[in-house]
Formats: structure tokens, C-alpha cells, sequence
């Protein structure tokens, strides 16, 4: 039985809602390993789409990576939140973010490399990472940029600002943008109807190629080694351990 998130699951629908109010749901190992295995389920039960969204009133959809939980910077590549990045990267079934609430850092990630997303007027978007300075996969800088524009993308990183669901959705973030919970709900059921109509072989197919289209801005042998070297002395910086412990103690721990 999950702990931290709750499933519901139909012929047509898995709808994984996040439930971690009091972390603001920030995803520790537990939490990201139960959405991993909730994707693996709604797959193998021949759902045709998987929907993540959070508990009604909640004022942040995601906050993101615990930050009590990250031992090791240098060992991120294998953490998993990343993992979970990557089940909904290569998950067959269209995964539909209902966004009602801010999503911040990993919260931003998951909904960007989501396939569809819904988001209410009140939502907002922000990439925090480099509060701390730790680097991402080098597949989440190439959708950042394929999905928002370089400068866009840019922006998002450099600068850590919060965008409003309006402004994400001129940006290609967002699908649509609506009033309430409500309209939330009715949408997101309008899209996994949708999604249910057309054939699941194509569909899967149809996200693979798009999805693989974006990875495909592949870089030279040379030049990833020197990505490599550079985020993992990076993640190995003292400074980024003093950022983690410096942003835990200003939101109290969470």
C-alpha cells in the first residue's frame, strides 16, 4: 500500500495523486519510487493514460526533491526522483499533469517532461535548482529547451523566478489554462477520453518518436565527456552542500 501518494486505477485511467501535504510534497526515495511503480502498474494493466495531480486545497502541486534526502550530491545520477524523470520520459502511456498549485524545481521537471499538462489560473511555475547549483541529466536541459525556447529556458535557470500558468502556457509548458478545480478535473477527463480514443500502438509510437526527436539534439563524444566532467565537479562543490543545508534551514526542514 503506498504511503505517500494514492492510486486510483480503471480500464481507462491511472490517476496517481500526490499525498504529502506536509512536505509540500516534495519527493523523497519512497515517494518517487512508489510513482515509479504506479507507472509500471498502470502500464501493465493496459491503462490508456496515467494522470498525476495533488490533494484538493493544496497550495503547492510540488516542491520539488526532498532536500533532507540528498546525501551525496555527486550520487544524483542514480537518485530517484531522477529515475522517476526518466519512467515518465519512456512510459509508453501519455502522462497528463493537473497542476493546481506552484511546482518548483523537480515538481517544474516532472510536469515538464509530462506529456500533456493542465494547470489552474492560480498555478505557478519555477526551476530552482541553481538556488543550490546542482546539475540535471543532460535530457532535462534539452527539453527544457525544446519545450520553453532557449532564452525561455534560459530564464527558468538563471534567473529561479516564479512564471504564472498564463505565461507558461504562451511558452508551450502548458496545454491549457482554467478557472478552478473543477475545470481542472473536467478537462483532464476530456483529455484522457480523448487519448482513449485513438489507437494505444499509435499513440505510444507517436511519443517515442516526438520524445525521441528532442534527445536526438545529441552532442559530440568530446563535448558530452566535458558535461560530464563539468556536472560532476559540480555536484562535488562544497558550495552546493553549504546551499542544500543553508535552504533547509530557511524552510524549516521540510
Amino acid at each position: 500500500m503506498p504511503q505517500y501518494i494514492k492510486v486510483d486505477q480503471n480500464s481507462t485511467v491511472c490517476t496517481i495523486t500526490l499525498n504529502r501535504d506536509d512536505k509540500r510534497n516534495a519527493f523523497g526515495d519512497a515517494m518517487s519510487e512508489e510513482c515509479s511503480a504506479a507507472l509500471d502498474q498502470a502500464v501493465a494493466a493496459g491503462c490508456s493514460a496515467v494522470v498525476i495531480r495533488s490533494n484538493p486545497g493544496t497550495n503547492v502541486w510540488s516542491s520539488g526533491h526532498d532536500l533532507t534526502e540528498i546525501r551525496h550530491p555527486q550520487d544524483l545520477a542514480q537518485d530517484s526522483m531522477f529515475v522517476l524523470f526518466r519512467r515518465i520520459v519512456d512510459c509508453p502511456l501519455p502522462v497528463i499533469c493537473a497542476v493546481d498549485g506552484d511546482a518548483y524545481a523537480g515538481g517544474f521537471m516532472i510536469a515538464l517532461l509530462s506529456d500533456l499538462v493542465v494547470a489552474t489560473r492560480r498555478s505557478r511555475f519555477c526551476m530552482t535548482i541553481n538556488k543550490m547549483g546542482l546539475p540535471l541529466p543532460i535530457y532535462c536541459y534539452q527539453y527544457c529547451a525544446a519545450v520553453l525556447g532557449l532564452h525561455k529556458a534560459k530564464e527558468m535557470f538563471f534567473t529561479a523566478r516564479l512564471i504564472a500558468a498564463e505565461d507558461a502556457c504562451t511558452q508551450g509548458l502548458v496545454n491549457h489554462v482554467v478557472e478552478g478545480r473543477d475545470e481542472l478535473d473536467a478537462r483532464v477527463g476530456e483529455l484522457v477520453q480523448a487519448v482513449a480514443g485513438c489507437n494505444p500502438a499509435g499513440v505510444a509510437f507517436s511519443k517515442g518518436m516526438l520524445n525521441g526527436v528532442i534527445q536526438g539534439m545529441a552532442f559530440a563524444p568530446q563535448t558530452m565527456r566535458q558535461y560530464e566532467e563539468g556536472a560532476q565537479h559540480l555536484a562535488t562543490n562544497p558550495e552546493v552542500t553549504r546551499r542544500i543545508e543553508a535552504l533547509i534551514g530557511r524552510i524549516g526542514g521540510r
